[in-house]
């Protein structure tokens, strides 16, 4: 009995301890940064806490720091509040966001955020150039929200190729982060698989987010990502002055005003260099019906000469051959991705005639690598442990 009852205080001991560490401890997590206006000067801090506390402060400068004194400009948060999710146990965690908007252009920025009781390491991100003509790329893809093994491991292949290459500046995630959501376990869950993206060095790739069906519903998306584009979740950047990239939100009309901001979008840029769309249910589907965006969307794509047409949803690796009033056509517009960030794959429909050869298909987890340069837009495919599965070169149009 004597025995026991000692296990049972050791095991509770146990329990109140771990209890302790997880809920009790200040230091800043989640951190994460946000594109979603100018990514020349702006960016969108944000990360959680256990408590509120006292409000949070951002420090940050353009050369590494040893200590809070040496840093150069600070930024107290500008929202906090509770995640409101749907699931039971409620959360004990909390949001935080601060808007940094006088950063240089390609330039890299490290910072460290000073929670209530704690501090976190001290991050760095590359601010997007204003050189029309300079080189750089992003990583896109999607659809991470089931297999928390593979999605840790994209995570990972994405923190490699970040330490490797400091031309890639951001991450463009396709949406479907998570299963439900409502659910701010799933949401942590992906916050918490999310910080395998961070090299050892400390970088962090800015996000683009973009919503997907399994966010359809519910504030946490927002909450996550600072409200990207405002309450409709669509928004335009310039990568730099020669790299457009739109993303769109396939959850609400695609007609009526979000049809109106992509015509007049793509008008307002429509010489520039490189001009790409980005949202999540695809319009020439490898796999699922086709999304009623097709309607809307696709003949001002094709008005304006967009170059790609970037796709989630449908799980599998897809490159279509270039589409013009839906036919293959050597001006036509390029139908990339469907999303390979975790989720469990599925086999394109290789009988579609845009996905005949030149097209390429395949069903594996996978991340894209787009490359800018003055001339020519670089596409890859890349598996799990680097393996290079598709490689293709796009020239510029004359604008």
């Amino acid at each position: 009995m004597l025995q026991c009852s000692t296990l049972f205080a050791k095991l509770t001991l146990l329990f109140f301890s771990v209890t302790i560490g997880i809920y009790a401890a200040e230091t800043p997590k989640h951190v994460r940064i946000i594109w979603s206006t100018n990514p020349q000067s702006e960016a969108s801090i944000a990360w959680s806490s256990t408590s509120l506390g006292k409000k949070h402060v951002i420090y940050y400068d353009t050369e590494p720091r040893k200590t809070l004194a040496d840093y150069r400009f600070k930024k107290v948060q500008d929202r906090e509040g509770a995640y409101i999710g749907t699931d039971k146990p409620s959360t004990t965690f909390y949001y935080h966001h601060a808007q940094l908007s006088d950063l240089k252009p390609w330039t890299t920025h490290y910072f460290t955020i000073v929670g209530h009781k704690g501090n976190s390491q001290e991050f760095h991100f590359i601010t997007a150039p204003d050189n029309p003509d300079q080189s750089f790329k992003f990583i896109a893809g999607g659809d991470s929200r089931s297999n928390r093994v593979n999605r840790r491991n994209i995570n990972k292949l994405i923190a490699q190729q970040a330490a490797a290459d400091k031309e890639i500046i951001a991450l463009c995630h396709g949406g479907d982060y998570v299963d439900d959501g409502t659910s701010i376990h799933q949401w942590m869950a992906w916050l918490k698989d999310h910080a395998h993206c961070t090299t050892p060095t400390g970088r962090l790739l800015p996000i683009i987010p973009t919503r997907g069906n399994h966010e359809e519903k519910g504030e946490l998306y927002n909450q996550i990502f600072d409200t990207p584009g405002g309450k409709d979740n669509y928004f335009a950047l310039l990568l730099s002055p020669s790299v457009l990239l739109i993303t769109l939100n396939t959850n609400i009309p695609t007609a009526g005003v979000q049809k109106t901001f992509l015509d007049s979008t793509l008008a307002k840029h429509q010489k520039v260099r490189w001009q790409l769309a980005n949202y999540h249910s695809p319009v020439f589907p490898a796999f699922k019906p086709p999304h009623f965006a097709q309607m809307n969307w696709v003949p001002l794509f094709e008005k304006y000469n967009l170059d790609v047409a970037i796709e989630c949803d449908g799980h599998l690796i897809k490159r279509t051959v270039p589409i013009r009033q839906h036919k293959h056509a050597k001006d036509g517009v390029v139908y990339v991705g469907e999303g390979g960030f975790g989720v469990d794959q599925r086999k394109p429909d290789t009988n579609l005639w845009y996905l005949k050869a030149p097209a390429k298909t395949g069903s594996d987890h996978h991340i894209q690598l787009f490359s800018f340069d003055k001339d020519t837009l670089n596409f890859k495919v890349l598996l799990l442990g680097g393996k290079e599965f598709d490689n293709h070169n796009f020239k510029a149009r004359k604008r």
